[in-house]
Order: structure tokens, then C-alpha cells, then sequence
């Protein structure tokens, strides 16, 4: 079935008008999203003055990375472990569940929660393996 020239019209400018109030909520998020980027860039430039930083007896930050997307990536040391004496499959679960519940409940990660950010944990041993990449995102600590 052929449509009229009117019905066409119609039908061209619905389609141009969602089009066009969807690129304005993509720009929105879009600013957004670098907005809060250049929050958590800032963030990473002021922690990054105070490392390292001895966490506890076994840890130290060593630096914060600002990543796209709302990521922030802190990067730890544990001083006095080698990747090899630990039971990693009992340490990564444990791990993320005090990670995710600290980022639940910190009053300092307000606005990372607010601005539903991802958070990351690296966590490497005394000689530099990797022992536990934590990735904690919105959907996780969101109710």
C-alpha cells in the first residue's frame, strides 16, 4: 500500500523529531559523563600527591587512574605477600565482597555512587604479580 505525500510528510517528521530528541539525551549523558570524568581525573591528580600511602600493615596505595566511562582505578601493593602464598580462590571472593561492601557504605564514595561510577581495585604482591583486579560497577552497588 502506497502512503500519500501528507501521510509521508507526517511520518518524515516524527521520525526527524525522535531522532533529534534522542541525539539530545545522548549529548546530555555524553556531557554528563565527561563532566564527572574530569571530577574523577581531578580526584586522581589530588590522591596521586599523597602516594604512596600506607593503607595498613600489609597494603599501599600506590596511584589512582582516572579511565573513561566513569572509572576509577586504584592501584595497590601488598607489601609483605607473594602472590604464590595465598589461596586465591578463597582471597578474590572474600576481597570483593569487602570492596563492594566498603563502596556501599563509604561516606567518601558518596559522589562516585551518586554518579554511578565504576570502581576498580588492582591489587599486586611484593614482587609486582598481579594478585586481584576487583571491578566494582553501578549495577552492584545500586539497590
Amino acid at each position: 500500500m502506497k502512503q500519500s505525500e501528507p501521510t509521508k510528510t507526517v511520518t518524515t517528521i516524527i521520525i526527524l523529531l525522535v531522532a533529534v530528541v534522542a541525539g539530545i539525551f545522548l549529548l546530555r549523558n555524553n556531557e554528563k559523563n565527561d563532566s564527572f570524568d574530569a571530577v574523577l581525573l581531578q580526584s586522581a591528580k589530588e590522591i596521586n600527591m599523597k602516594c604512596p600511602m600506607k593503607i595498613d600493615e600489609h597494603t599501599r596505595l600506590d596511584s589512582v587512574i582516572a579511565l573513561p566511562n566513569k572509572t576509577l582505578q586504584y592501584n595497590y601493593t601488598l607489601v609483605d605477600i607473594v602472590k604464590d602464598s595465598i589461596a586465591l580462590e578463597s582471597f578474590n571472593p572474600q576481597l570483593q565482597q569487602m570492596i563492594l561492601h566498603n563502596v556501599k557504605t563509604s561516606e567518601d564514595l558518596n559522589v562516585h555512587r551518586e554518579n554511578q561510577a565504576t570502581l576498580a581495585y588492582r591489587y599486586l604482591d611484593k614482587n609486582g604479580a598481579l594478585v586481584s583486579n576487583v571491578v566494582i560497577t553501578a549495577d552492584m552497588y545500586q539497590p
